[in-house]
Parts: structure tokens; sequence; C-alpha cells
């Protein structure tokens, strides 16, 4: 039976999905198809039906034809592609996605960084096979944490990139799930063990040439733009509760509100080359398309106003007294409410974010801690 998977991303980025036959499919990119929007959290209950179109096939995932779409309504990848069109500069961005493979809910090896044809190597291996389908690989290799890894792929264009993010994620899972393996992206799975960060890679263009090279004066107001806007940027980059238990000391998470030259305990360094910007703060659970957006309005906003990052750190940025970033979900939202230029590029997707994560925390306050059970009881 002919037809395709149609994927698209909900606001809290969520990648869902639906089977349609192949007359539904012509359907999809002309006048759309119909989806309940209330059950993903994007309309109130008594206007629940919402529009998807299809704007890109993606070819095959899994043996099966793979469609990419956009909701009608405060969809984040029609918001980013907006924003892009709005925009003086091009854009190129990249993400190092770091995750752990798991194996009866435990890592899966016990091995480090750069293992040596360690017992999961060729899962990897696997996985960068099928991800050379839809992105030009570059690196995989095993991470720091035992059974995490990372695979890495060639930048590009955000909305491009994001797409990618997005079925880099759906084609981990399906490879481990047929290896009898999980994979999971939650950034901080494991106690005393450090968690999977979403390093974000960022550089802006003009005529196809990167004007960041030679940290260059845009680069430099960029750089400031995002720290001016680090800890409500946070709400973005680190946008569950789980994301606050990797930001802290001692785990190569960033903490500290700094920038610094290949400073690899800085929340931003600019790595050899010096032609783009690496902002460490994300998490593989972030949004992308919302989390490239609040990069780019935070950055040009530190152009526009010529905003100076100050000196650059080059000693271990836990030694020195640094500003932080938010402790918790709750606090980085309260610094999102009163960012003007970031709920400004959100625009009606704002409200809804914030229903989403505000119920987040009320839930998460709901229980009780294996940590608090012991110190307490």
């Amino acid at each position: 039976m002919q037809g395709a998977v149609v994927g698209f991303t909900d606001v809290s980025g969520t990648f869902r999905t639906l089977y349609v036959s192949e007359s539904v499919l012509k359907d999809l990119f002309t006048r759309g198809v119909d989806i309940d929007g209330s059950s993903i959290g994007v309309n109130p209950v008594n206007r629940s039906d919402i529009v998807i179109r299809g704007v890109r096939e993606l070819g095959k995932i899994g043996g099966r034809r793979f469609v990419l779409a956009e909701m009608e309504e405060r969809d984040p990848r029609a918001r980013l592609r907006e924003f892009l069109e709005e925009m003086e500069y091009g854009a190129e961005f990249a993400s190092e996605i770091e995750f752990f493979i798991l194996k009866d809910g435990k890592p899966a090896d016990n091995r480090g960084y750069f293992s040596a044809f360690d017992p999961l190597f060729h899962i990897r291996e696997e996985m960068a096979q099928e991800l050379s389908s839809f992105m030009e690989v570059e690196v995989a290799h095993h991470e720091v944490a035992p059974g995490q890894g990372e695979i890495n792929f060639r930048y590009g264009e955000p909305v491009e990139t994001a797409d990618r993010v997005q079925v880099y994620k759906q084609i981990l899972k399906m490879v481990a799930r047929r290896h009898g393996y999980h994979v999971t992206f939650m950034p901080k799975p494991f106690e005393g063990m450090n968690g999977s960060g979403m390093h974000t890679h960022v550089n802006l263009t003009r005529g196809g040439e990167n004007i960041f090279r030679g940290f260059s004066r845009e680069m430099r107001h960029f750089l400031g733009g995002i720290l001016h806007h680090a800890r409500a940027l946070s709400f973005l980059a680190a946008s569950t509760v789980n994301s606050y238990r990797r930001l802290v000391p001692g785990f190569e998470a960033p903490v500290y509100i700094c920038w610094g030259h290949r400073n690899r305990s800085a929340m931003v360094r600019i790595p050899h080359g010096d032609n783009r910007i690496e902002y460490r703060a994300p998490d593989p659970l972030a949004n992308p398309y919302l989390l490239y957006l609040g990069i780019l309005a935070a950055g040009l906003h530190g152009i526009e106003e010529e905003m100076d990052p100050g000196e650059p750190v080059e000693e271990e940025a836990y030694r020195g007294d640094y500003s932080t970033l938010p402790f918790s979900l709750h606090e980085a939202m309260g610094e999102f409410d009163r960012d003007k230029v970031l709920k400004g590029a959100l625009g009606d997707i704002y409200p809804v974010y914030r229903e989403l994560k505000e119920r987040e925390i009320r839930e998460e306050r709901k229980h009780v801690p294996e940590w608090e059970r012991h110190t307490y009881l």
C-alpha cells in the first residue's frame, strides 16, 4: 500500500507523525489535512481543529516514504522561516547532539571518550550510515560518559539544520530498536555522570560569505547579544525541568555567562578558526526551530545595539566570579517573560509554549525525588 509517513514538530519540540494514504497525500500539499490541535497543546479544545500541510519530501526512513509538514497556526518551523525572510543576513547552523544508548534502562557499555572499537561502535556506525541518506555525516564517536555517543553532521541553513536535528533523533531511535537498545536524548539521565548537550554553532553570511571570519565587528556584537539575553534564552535552550540538572559545575556543562577562545568551560566559545560562535547551553530536548530563532533574535539585537561581550575568559570559568544561568525552568521562564526581544521573536507561539512549560513545572512539583527521601525521611 502506497502512501507516506508525515512528520511535524509541535510547539514543545516533540516530533509527531501520522500515516496518510496516497490519495490523502495529494491533498496534504494543497489544501492540507485536519488534525486535533488540542491534543498536542496548540489549540484549546473548543477550537481544536488545525490544518497541517506538506512542505518537504525527505525520501525514505526505515523503508517508509517520509514527508515533513507544518501546522497552519503557531508552527515553530514556519515561524523560523518567516524570521529568516525578514533578516538582512543569511545564517548557517550546526548542532552537536549527544545521546545515551541504553539496555534495560542503564548505559549499554562502560567505556569513555573516543573509546576504540567499544561494544557500541557498530551501532553508531549503522546510525551514521542511515543518517547519511539525509545529511552529510562528519564524525561518530563515543562520548565521555558510559553508553554516551555523538554523531556530527555538516552545518547548513537554519531551517534545514533544524529539520535534520528532528530526523536525526528518529533515525537513532529506530536503529537502536533494531538491536534491542534504547536511545535517550534526556539532558541528565544519570546522577554523577555527564549529561547530554546540543552545542550549537552559528555564523552569519552576506552574499554567501561568512561575515564572522576573523572575529569581525558583527561577530563580536552578535556574541554580546547572546550573553546579554543568556538567562532568558535558557528558556528555549534548556527547555525542560531535567535540563537544569545538567547545568551544574563539574560535568562539562556551562553554568556561568561568559565567553572564551577555545575555552570549553565557558557558556560560549569561539572554536579554532575564529569563524563561528559555539553556544554550549542547549540540550537535545530543545525545540531546534525555536532555539535557532532565539539565538538569531538575541544575536541580531546585539548587532543592532552594538553590544560589547567584554573580555574573553581564559581560565576555567568554574573558578571565576560570573553571572550564572538560571537554576530552574521556572526561573528561566521568569527571565523570558521580561525579555521583549525574545518574546517578540516567538510571536503568538510564546503563550502556547509558556503554558506547556508551566504545566510541566506544576507536574514536577507533585513528585518527591529520591534525594529528598534519602535526606529528610
